[in-house]
């Protein structure tokens, strides 16, 4: 029984999240996907590269590949409502909605069979406050209904503002500037100034800035929402204290360069670099950052460069003035090393390419997402290993606004249960009815998938499912 009260808990505690963010939207939201498999790819993967595979592996396999090809997931957000499907053709499988009302929450499904549960504004308010207590779960209900307040426009004034504060202070710290030819991150430019400004006077300077603009009153609704487990200005306070107490040997050193071109164009380098000394347990090590940014013949640049004996990074963004971008971001983590490339269109068109690379297997991701119809995108992701030219995994559909919420929370045929009868340790009725309800619910969506499987794959099924509590 307490399984069974802690899943329905989290399901609605979850779902009305989504359910909370819903209430903001202007017309429905929605997602369609379909997984394929690619069962010789499987197979080659499950024969280690040469080695035979027992037959009961591949049937079972091309089971998983049929039962996932029939499958389509269904999601859809509207007007404080949340519906996600699963479906076998036309059929569905198991539904799952949630619907968020002033009064409480509602969570309905296929596998309850016209019963809907009914989480009251006062249970859950309840609900919250123990797991507050007991745990440290960001309360998203809580967040969203500060954010409502929050004022865009306010925000980018101050955040303006604050960018203003900043540059001003870089201006004052200026040395002389020095003419010629200066060639940084694949970039000519006729300026180079030194920025005379120590680490501590940096920290110091992004540190106050920024406490003073999270004191703002635009920013509040934020501070509200998500600063609920800390005190931000504490934090703020300590890092501050920390930068002035901490012992010079234990800042990292630090240049700052500003470049500049004849178009205006100014690019801004921050190099850091900080070695820690060996000790009977350590060996030395040393630390390095490199970030550069600014805007160059109308394009934002940003590049980042950071080295540990740990792990290197690498990371080149170009946004341009239409809205389209380029990302590359290499990662070497010693044991593997990944490498993503995403450029993405005016239009909002994007393709990705992401190869991760070990000593035991190599990884590539390719993922396409282009304009569908008015306000809807499609999206195709393929996974192939150990550089195979089909893929063995596959991901497809579409999203965007669109869409309906097909689940009846109330009317005739519907019969609501409060959850505090759930909870009832002497008066059980109401949970026998789930339960009864959620064996029918299982039963049902077995049935449903069989149909729509072949009959190998059917058969496999049936098998799996009566071998279940054996």
């Amino acid at each position: 029984m307490k399984k069974m009260l802690s899943l329905i808990l989290i399901v609605v505690m979850t779902f009305s999240c989504i359910g909370g963010m819903a209430a903001e939207l202007e017309g429905p939201v929605s997602f369609d996907a379909k997984i394929s498999l690619n069962t010789e790819e499987l197979v080659k993967i499950a024969s280690g590269g040469g080695n035979s595979v027992a037959e009961d592996t591949v049937t079972s396999l091309k089971a998983v590949a049929d039962i996932l090809d029939v499958l389509t997931l269904k999601g859809t957000v509207d007007s404080g409502a949340f519906e996600l499907g699963l479906f076998a053709g036309e059929d569905d499988v198991i539904t799952l909605g949630v619907k968020s009302a002033e009064e409480g929450i509602t969570l309905v499904s296929s596998m309850l069979s016209g019963l809907a549960i009914n989480v009251s504004k006062e249970m859950m308010e309840q609900l919250t406050a123990a797991s507050a207590q007991n745990s440290s779960n960001f309360d998203m209900q809580a967040a969203m209904e500060e954010m409502k307040s929050l004022d865009r426009e306010q925000i980018k004034k101050d955040s303006e503002e604050f960018g203003e504060n900043l540059k001003k202070a870089f201006e004052e710290k200026k040395g002389e500037t020095e003419t010629g030819e200066f060639v940084v991150d694949e970039m000519t430019f006729t300026g180079k100034t030194p920025v005379n400004m120590t680490y501590t006077e940096m920290m110091e300077l992004v540190l106050t800035n920024v406490k003073d603009l999270l004191a703002k009153d635009s920013f509040q609704p934020i501070i509200k929402a998500f600063g609920q487990s800390m005190d931000i200005n504490a934090e703020l306070d300590k890092a501050l204290e920390k930068v002035k107490t901490q012992a010079e040997e234990e800042k990292p050193e630090m240049t700052i360069t500003l470049y500049t071109d004849a178009n205006q164009g100014e690019y801004a380098v921050v190099e850091m670099s900080k070695t820690t000394a060996a000790t009977d347990d350590k060996p030395a090590t040393e630390e390095k950052a490199y970030i550069g940014f600014g805007t160059v013949d109308k394009l934002e640049r940003a590049y980042i460069n950071a080295q540990s004996d740990k792990m290197k990074m690498e990371m080149t963004m170009t946004g341009k003035e239409d809205g389209s971008s380029d990302v590359k971001t290499i990662v070497d983590a010693g044991n593997a090393v990944s490498e993503t490339v995403a450029t993405t269109d005016a239009a909002g068109n994007m393709e990705m390419e992401s190869i991760i690379k070990s000593s035991d297997m190599n990884v590539k991701i390719h993922m396409n997402v282009e304009a569908a119809e008015t306000d809807r995108k499609n999206f195709v992701m393929n996974i192939f290993f150990n550089d195979s030219e089909q893929a063995m995994l596959s991901i497809s559909g579409t999203a965007g606004k669109g869409g309906e919420i097909t689940s009846a929370f109330e009317g005739d045929g519907i019969t609501v249960i409060p959850f505090e009868k759930l909870m009832d340790t002497e008066d059980q009725s109401a949970l026998t009815q789930i339960q009864t309800a959620l064996m029918t619910g299982i039963m049902r969506a077995f049935s449903t998938l069989a149909k729509n499987l072949p009959a190998d794959s059917a058969a496999w099924l049936t098998k799996q499912f009566m071998s279940i509590g054996q």
